[in-house]
């Protein structure tokens, strides 16, 4: 008997396969907003229904439309989203813990886009960077001087350089601000005056 084709679900958009259509669990579903098939786990689950319905449109499709529901507020309301900022910043700067964390997040967000406008590939994770930092116990790569430290690429994003953790070394500010994308270890000659 031959294997009757794949259909999709009047109701829901599930795309029924020959394995599921008889009560099993269905495994891929068609966003009806992008057309794509996807696993079922692309789709978020209803919270206003509570027999383990889904969404009938996938997380990308509803991530843009927040995205643009949210953009369309923001031009709307200028006054209410400055104040929402605001208001958000100042609580975040009341808290130390919260202040940390975000500013991590920040630094790592705007190095992971830099290297994304200049093509590098690669990235790495907060974890990985604070294991580099802890193998080198807090201090500077060129000067070895201890204090906070800034993520520098060894060899330069603007040299060809890669942003993988391999590619990456603590450095102190101002070696990190005084090297810009001089070559390592010139740079290091420089400083020590070899």
């Amino acid at each position: 008997m031959p294997v009757p084709p794949n259909i999709n679900c009047s109701r829901c958009s599930i795309l029924l396969t020959p394995n599921n259509r008889r009560g099993s669990k269905p495994i891929l579903r068609t966003c009806t907003k992008c057309g794509a098939v996807k696993p079922l786990e692309e789709f978020r689950l209803r919270t206003d229904r509570p027999n383990g319905q889904r969404h009938s449109w996938c997380k990308a499709c509803q991530a843009e439309r927040a995205r643009r529901n949210t953009k369309r507020w923001r031009k709307r309301n200028p006054e209410k989203w400055r104040q929402q900022s605001c208001l958000f910043r100042k609580r975040l700067m009341q808290d130390p813990v919260r202040k940390a964390r975000f500013l991590e997040w920040s630094a790592g967000a705007h190095a992971r886009r830099r290297a994304r406008l200049l093509g590098a590939e690669g990235s790495f994770t907060a974890a990985q960077w604070n294991e580099l930092v802890e193998r080198f116990e807090s201090k500077c790569y060129y000067c070895r001087k201890p204090g906070k430290m800034t993520r520098d690429h060894f060899i330069a994003l603007s040299q060809g350089g890669d942003n993988n953790i391999r590619n990456i070394v603590p450095a102190c500010k101002s070696c990190n601000s005084a090297k810009k994308d001089k070559d390592a270890i010139r740079f290091m000659a420089e400083l020590h005056g070899w």
